[in-house]
């Protein structure tokens, strides 16, 4: 089987993002989504294939072994599955509205994000460890 399509990183970058949304509208289908619901599953499933394997990417070429790149992305899966499962409690229950969550979780976001960048720069202020 010639693979060589394959090895191209640009080639195999869309072949791993058009499965991704693939797959979220398989999952759609399968739970009975509408037409409406399918496109926002293929939707969510591109951001998330974005995601994750931009994780991958950035830490192979920050210079992570393979292993460390693709325990990252496995992080950030895992951190959009709590997102996702967050989201729904917050908002199936009726404890708070859509926007309301997704503003308060935006927030959440936002200042996790603002905090890795404070340590990532203290940490590259501080003596190098000998």
């Amino acid at each position: 089987m010639d693979t060589s399509s394959l090895e191209d990183k640009r080639k195999f970058g869309a072949l791993v993002v058009v499965v991704g949304a693939v797959l979220a509208i398989i999952t759609a289908a399968i739970l009975g989504a509408n037409v409406e619901e399918a496109a926002l599953a293929a939707e969510v499933g591109l951001y998330s294939t974005l995601i994750v394997g931009g994780t991958y990417a950035l830490g192979r070429r920050f210079g992570q072994p393979h292993s460390h790149a693709v325990a990252s992305a496995g992080i950030a899966f895992g951190a959009l599955y709590l997102i996702a499962v967050s989201f729904r409690l917050m908002t199936e229950f009726g404890v708070r509205e859509t926007n309301q969550v997704i503003m308060g979780m935006g927030a959440a976001i936002g200042l996790g994000v603002v905090t890795m960048a404070v340590i990532a720069a203290l940490g590259r202020l501080g003596p190098s460890p000998s």
